[in-house]
């Protein structure tokens, strides 16, 4: 119990940016998000650590924790080490759209079952990205892909590259 009370805590650091900065950034529906697309899986590690070696490329995040936080605002943390989060206004598919609507709609849930966990695919570019401090000391990185992400269910990756 204490364990799933650290978790949804140290998410919430994580995960609670205003929802103002979330639907700044520019929110233009997901155009055609063909399987044909060629992408990078990365772990978010190294995105957090490697930013700019990643600017507009497809990329796909493995195992990031999502959740649906508010009115056209989803948000996806790293289940790791780094304090690395996805905000976006749009999510394709529209099934998994609905199903983090239903199924991952409190803070809480998204920390601790793995229900929540997706390999968000999307592509962003330098303005998208913010840094910030939470907690006092804590670097946050932010990204606020423009196209929207497609979330792929976490059991669809191999964990093989």
């Amino acid at each position: 119990m204490i364990r799933n009370i650290l978790a949804a805590t140290l998410a919430s650091v994580i995960m609670l940016g205003s929802p103002a900065s979330a639907q700044s950034a520019t929110a233009a529906p997901a155009e055609n998000k063909s399987t044909e697309i060629d992408y990078k899986i990365v772990d978010p590690s190294d995105l957090f650590i490697g930013t700019r070696k990643y600017l507009d490329k497809p990329i796909l995040l493995r195992k990031m924790r999502c959740y649906y936080a508010d009115v056209d605002d989803y948000r996806c943390t790293a289940s790791g080490p780094v304090f690395l989060a996805v905000f976006t206004a749009t999510v394709e598919p529209a099934s998994a759209r609905a199903w983090i609507e239903k199924n991952c709609d409190q803070l809480r849930v998204a920390v601790t079952s793995d229900k929540c966990l997706f390999n968000p695919q999307f592509v962003y570019g330098a303005k998208d990205v913010n840094d910030d401090i939470v907690s006092g000391f804590q670097q946050r990185k932010v990204i606020h892909p423009p196209a929207g992400v497609t979330m792929i269910p976490s059991k669809a990756i191999k964990s093989e590259r």
